[in-house]
């Protein structure tokens, strides 16, 4: 009898806090903003038409033994699901036939970055939506070339998980944890603040 008294105690304390709502974590994931950047031709250039400061670029994260979500109807779900969030959260599309607008462009991120992770649409909105920073740090950053400056930041994301990098892509951001990514960052960024303030 008193051993399930703990147990008990655990399960109130639970209920109480709300543990029985807190998502499991993957061993790393991200919240992947691009900034603004009218400078170049690049997906920044694109970002700076819609917004002055950055657009959400998706949520992605490393899930290992996780199932592709499968649902029929997950495309009509997350399609309008997205048509009612996109444009408060600066989600634009980035594609010609709709830019600045929705949904082929975020529904190709959700596919490749939360479907075949096993997320749902409605998990995977949870999660783009979830700006709170507790427990989140910068984890990710991705660079462009520039022919005045070899590296100019193009993206960043908050997370959780080791710190990872990664080239910029037009497409889909493929980070990569590299063990000695600030000391490689140190030797080939150029003295722009804005991108020294993110690594030091």
């Amino acid at each position: 009898m008193g051993s399930k008294i703990p147990i008990i105690v655990l399960l109130i304390g639970c209920f109480i806090r709300g543990c029985f709502f807190v998502r499991a974590r993957s061993e790393w994931e991200s919240l992947v903003f691009m900034l603004s950047d009218n400078s170049g031709n690049s997906i920044n250039q694109k970002c700076a038409q819609l917004s002055t400061q950055f657009c959400t670029f998706g949520f992605t994260l490393r899930a290992r033994h996780r199932r592709p979500h499968l649902r029929r109807d997950f495309e009509e779900v997350f399609v309008n699901a997205t048509r009612r969030i996109y444009a408060s959260i600066n989600w634009f599309s980035f594609d010609s036939h709709e830019f600045g607008g929705c949904c082929d462009f975020q529904k190709t991120i959700y596919e490749e970055e939360g479907a075949e992770k096993g997320l749902s649409p409605l998990d995977y909105h949870a999660r783009i939506m979830d700006f709170f920073s507790h427990g989140k740090q910068l984890n990710f950053l991705s660079t462009r070339s520039d022919e005045y400056c070899g590296n100019v930041v193009a993206a960043i994301g908050f997370g959780t998980g080791p710190f990872s990098y990664s080239r910029l892509d037009d497409r889909l951001i493929k980070p990569k944890t590299v063990p000695s990514c600030i000391e490689e960052m140190r030797k080939r960024t150029c003295s722009n603040a804005s991108v020294n303030s993110l690594l030091f």
